[in-house]
């Protein structure tokens, strides 16, 4: 074979190979547009888990914070985040092998704290409302949502 149809096939699998590797990488997340700037914000939640005022996604500045409150004073409520994007976070459930981490939660009140530095802005950060009337927290219902940190102060 010559050196010449080498480098072409050498070449040609190169690039189906990219394309390949191209295909199965996970897109970007949704432009964080379609969420609300909320600023402080305190976010009520259901005992199905699901958010009562229907702010599915919020964006925040790095200055505020958040409180999730369920609206039944007998249930348990966790928020946990993919990420550790507020301080003093701590591991929680986990989920299809994914570590989640904690907000500050007590009874039916979670907390967050401070944005961590290095925190990803202007992107979707994925959390779960877990709701349980066991006051373990187990056997709990679970609904997702978004926080968007503006890069904006």
């Amino acid at each position: 074979m010559s050196k010449g149809l080498t480098i072409l096939i050498t070449g040609v699998l190169a690039l189906f190979i990219g394309f390949l590797v191209g295909r199965m990488v996970k897109p970007a997340p949704p432009p964080p547009a379609d969420c609300p700037n909320k600023g402080n914000h305190t976010i009520t939640v259901d005992t199905n888990g699901s958010i009562l005022d229907k702010d599915e996604c919020l964006t925040i500045k790095k200055q505020n914070l958040l409180t999730w409150v369920c609206d039944d004073p007998k249930r348990t409520l966790t928020i946990e985040f993919e990420e550790q994007i507020f301080d003093d976070m701590t591991p929680g459930h986990v989920e299809n092998g994914k570590q989640l981490y904690v907000v500050d939660c007590k009874n039916r009140h979670c907390f967050s704290r401070g944005v961590k530095d290095g925190a990803a802005t202007d992107v979707k950060h994925k959390y779960w409302q877990f709701v349980s009337d066991d006051p373990g927290g187990g056997n709990p219902k679970k609904v997702d949502g978004w926080i968007v940190i503006d890069k904006g102060q």
